[in-house]
């Protein structure tokens, strides 16, 4: 598709733009892939009508506006959201088994870490369906876990453990195969599916010294 050329900023915005899931983001996630220019890269790509504001403050890459993409963003983006995601959800819930990650973001208060998580589920669900590493993806996995099942949104519950589960086996981390089979087993039972569920707690239980509690129903 012939276009009018960018300043050189906006043109790196749009291209590193390309390698983010959807299917919107922020400002802030603008940023992190493209720096302290992204604020006026946005404007311009949005005058130019090769973004679109599908609502006030979040924007998003029409298909037919797809670049070739910059793969250096990609580890900016990843990072920016799994430590965003890690922030607000042990905000959310500071007596959770906690995963071995480093908080390097934090919130005001848990409203607003709530919002954040609400605001960018549709991202993080999509991180996880992107082909991303397994280390990755079962740490999203983790951090989504606990507002799905707050909120019993329990069919996207299970579909992000599932995720997170098969990423963890393939990661060869036993702690969350353990910590994320609990959230599967959960989520299956509120769906109705207690066979399954007791599947995924027997696993938990495998993976556990002999008479360690893995805080499962009995």
């Amino acid at each position: 598709m012939h276009r009018a050329p960018l300043p050189p900023a906006t043109e790196r915005l749009l291209r590193r733009l390309a390698v983010h899931p959807g299917p919107d983001l922020d400002v802030t996630a603008a940023g992190a892939l493209a720096g302290p220019d992204a604020t006026a890269a946005l404007a311009e790509l949005l005058a130019a009508g090769l973004i679109t504001e599908r609502r006030p403050g979040r924007f998003s890459l029409p298909e037919p506006a797809h670049p070739e993409p910059d793969e250096s963003a990609r580890r900016p983006m990843l990072d920016h959201y799994l430590h965003t995601a890690y922030a607000a959800a042990t905000a959310l819930d500071p007596g959770r088994d906690r995963i071995a990650l480093t908080v390097t973001e934090s919130f005001v208060d848990t409203a607003a870490a709530r919002n954040w998580l609400e605001a960018e589920m549709p991202v993080l669900l999509a991180l996880l369906r992107q082909g991303n590493p397994p280390s990755y993806v079962w740490k999203v996995a983790w951090c989504v876990s606990g507002v799905l099942s707050r909120a019993e949104r329990w069919p996207e519950q299970l579909r992000a453990q599932r995720a997170g589960i098969a990423a963890a086996v393939a990661d060869g981390d036993v702690d969350a195969q353990v910590l994320i089979s609990r959230d599967l087993g959960l989520a299956c039972l509120r769906l109705g599916r207690p066979g399954l569920a007791e599947f995924h707690f027997r696993y938990a239980r495998s993976l556990l010294p002999l008479g360690e509690d893995p805080g499962l129903p009995a």
